[in-house]
């Protein structure tokens, strides 16, 4: 997985040991569409990482990790 389709995981998107990659997380733009359409799919975790990921507070913009350091290209841009 790439890492935007990991900062993009909210708790919707998880089930027992899987998830299901449908969107990416951008460092210089809001489009949360995937890379490519090959990128769509489901991946199978195991019991600890998925009971791990559960336990973590969901954010308030509803994803499970914060990506504003992930953002950083994007705040740089609009400060020019």
């Amino acid at each position: 997985m790439r890492r935007g389709e990991l900062l993009a995981i909210r708790p919707g998107i998880l089930y027992e040991y899987g998830m299901k990659v449908r969107n990416s997380i951008r460092p210089t733009s809001d489009d949360t569409s995937l890379k490519t359409q090959i990128a769509k799919c489901d991946v199978s975790i195991n019991k600890e990482v998925y009971e791990l990921i559960r336990k973590i507070p969901v954010k308030e913009n509803g994803y499970i990790f914060n990506f504003g350091g992930f953002k950083q290209s994007e705040q740089l841009a609009e400060s020019y």
